[in-house]
């Protein structure tokens, strides 16, 4: 009403940050039931109209876009086709992505189709600044996650000509890149628990962007055994220990001066006692179960500790082990335990990790008992994968029954069998795959494709779950021989994005190891080179390998010394329960020697 337009245009459609607006407005009194299941741009027209705008000044809505570059491209459409061309434009977006539309607005203006909106004069008006000082803890981190996240897609090499040319180049200041770090590492896990997000640092200039070195904590490699930590590492882990850092003070550990390794390769001749190491791939919050044990932690995005060295260790491991053996069902449970519901899979993969197939079941009724116990102490999540395939559990349709009613998150891995399983009932029981994947409740499927059919096993979830709204990530995962080539790799890649898949996951090939019933990984330099190199912004597709490390030398050129003195912690993140009914502290040792365990199990989770 201040007369700065003649006509408006709206455009914008269900996202991410819907709820947010509808939060907002019902706060001003709007009812949430008029609001739910409108577009944004549906909703911003109420709001003008009831602030007093004549609705003939409103151009048609564009309300099916969900990114900023759909939103321009529709809008120039939308003024086309309505013959409208103005001299001016006022492009109002929200603050923190005023900036991105500015300039995805002047890149598509530069391509040859809309020659006729070069000459056009763009104004850019964010419609408030948002004040940080009159902020709650909700809208200061709200407003934080959307900051961070706009700065790294203003980056030339994400966004920009170097990456998915969305923008025309923004060359960012080093003082904002300086803050950016700051505030990614300070605020990583919080960030993640919070919002599902997580914050990469900004790619280096001479680098192709890269999502694998994300994790602000230095892993050591072969060529960076003599390093130290960087300041930001000690901020970080200080801010982990919070007034336990008074508990290693005690013990006569300088938190300054500790050197970190990773147990996965072998430790450099020079340092002689390893302290401590903070697992990357564990980006949970801390199980409040370490209180237990004197180690007390806040705000950190890793829950999980390797400490390397038998004579100067933290903790004591033995008594902790001692208490988990003691236990029939454990009283302290980690976020989420990984269930074995069958040991039975139809395949025979030369390559599996887990050749050894039984027709062994853990008993439905057992299963619904114990998922109950472990909910109500706290339990978060159930991750099926193991021995067998969770498609061939008998009793599935009752187990994805309760997981309808049930609080916890269901995630798994699978060869393909159980998306067959998903489809055949989806055709009765829709409802139920709604409510085990619900919008509060997003999970990950992992599909092998180390066969073709499994591309398609992939197609038909994506489908699915665009049918029925399921909550779900789809991640495909590959095996990478001795003789992978970095072609078949990029296959691999291409494929599963084209099939739906939102993440990819390439990992080292397991083969008999040195000893019997043992496992090993293969190394392949070429794969392992090719991974740490590739240029992502070819692809849309998250890239995630697994256990890249050990692409890179093959599992047992390490002394197997270094393995025996690691004590590890990880039953505190997760643990295992297999379809005998046994559970174990390690996620990676199930049956066969896998990681830097033996199998052995803790006690028993039921009584067949």
């Amino acid at each position: 009403n201040q007369g700065l337009v003649k006509k408006i245009l709206i455009a914008g459609g269900i996202g991410r940050e819907t709820e947010y607006l509808i939060q907002n407005l019902v706060k001003l009194g709007y009812r949430r039931e008029n609001l739910e299941g409108k577009s944004e741009a549906e909703i911003f027209k109420e709001r003008l109209l009831k602030l007093g705008v004549n609705e003939e000044d409103i151009l048609p809505l564009d309300t099916k876009p969900t990114n900023t570059e759909e939103n321009i491209r529709n809008t120039i459409e939308i003024l086309e086709r309505e013959h409208f061309y103005p001299q001016t434009i006022l492009l109002s977006q929200h603050p923190l992505i005023q900036k991105r539309a500015v300039v995805t607005f002047l890149k598509i203006t530069q391509e040859p189709e809309y020659k006729k909106w070069t000459n056009i004069t763009l104004v850019s008006f964010a419609p408030y600044i948002p004040d940080i000082s009159k902020m709650n803890e909700e809208e200061f981190l709200y407003h934080l996650n959307i900051a961070l996240r706009e700065v790294y897609r203003l980056h030339p090499k994400v966004y920009g000509p170097e990456g998915g040319k969305y923008i025309i180049r923004v060359e960012i200041l080093e003082a904002i890149k300086r803050i950016y770090e700051e505030l990614r590492v300070e605020f990583y896990g919080v960030l993640k628990n919070k919002f599902d997000t997580e914050h990469n640092s900004l790619p280096e200039n001479n680098k192709a962007s890269s999502p694998f070195n994300t994790y602000p904590v230095t892993l050591f490699t072969i060529n960076q055994s003599k390093k130290l930590p960087a300041q930001k590492e000690l901020r970080i882990i200080k801010f982990a220990f919070g007034d336990g850092l008074k508990t290693l003070q005690t013990k006569g550990i300088d938190i300054e001066r500790i050197i970190r390794i990773s147990p996965s390769l072998q430790s450099p001749p020079q340092i002689k006692q390893e302290i401590l190491y903070i697992n990357p791939n564990i980006l949970r919050g801390p199980p409040e179960q370490l209180r237990a044990f004197s180690m007390v932690f806040r705000n950190h995005s890793s829950s999980s500790l390797k400490l390397t060295s038998v004579e100067t260790h933290i903790i004591q491991a033995k008594p902790i082990f001692e208490a988990l053996e003691r236990m029939t069902i454990p009283s302290l449970f980690p976020p989420q335990i990984q269930l074995d519901p069958t040991n039975w899979c139809p395949f025979n993969c030369p390559y599996c990790s887990f050749p050894r197939k039984t027709r062994d079941e853990f008993p439905i009724e057992k299963v619904k008992e114990f998922l109950d116990y472990f909910a109500q102490h706290g339990g978060k999540s159930i991750f099926l994968t193991g021995g067998g395939e969770p498609g061939e559990y008998s009793h599935l349709r009752e187990l994805l029954g309760y997981f309808a009613k049930s609080s916890l998150i269901l995630t798994l891995n699978t060869n393909g069998t159980f998306i067959e399983k998903l489809i055949e009932i989806s055709k009765t029981s829709p409802e139920i795959l709604q409510k085990v994947w619900s919008p509060d409740k997003k999970a990950t499927i992992s599909v092998s494709v180390h066969r073709s059919v499994g591309y398609k096993r992939v197609r038909q979830l994506d489908q699915l779950r665009k049918k029925l709204g399921l909550n779900l990530r789809i991640r495909t995962t590959y095996l990478i021989g001795a003789k992978t080539k970095p072609e078949e790799i990029e296959d691999f890649i291409r494929r599963s994005e084209e099939a739906g898949a939102d993440i990819v996951a390439p990992k080292p090939l397991h083969v008999k190891g040195l000893r019997k019933g043992e496992r090993a990984f293969e190394a392949n330099l070429s794969a392992h080179n090719y991974l740490k190199t590739l240029d992502t912004s070819k692809f849309k597709i998250t890239i995630e390998p697994m256990r890249l490390d050990r692409m890179q030398r093959g599992f047992f050129e390490t002394k197997r010394k270094d393995y025996d003195e690691i004590v590890c912690l990880a039953s505190f993140t997760r643990m295992v329960v297999n379809a005998l009914g046994e559970y174990s502290i390690c996620c990676t040792a199930k049956y066969f020697g896998i990681g830097m365990y033996r199998y052995f199990p803790c006690g028993k989770a039921f009584e067949p």
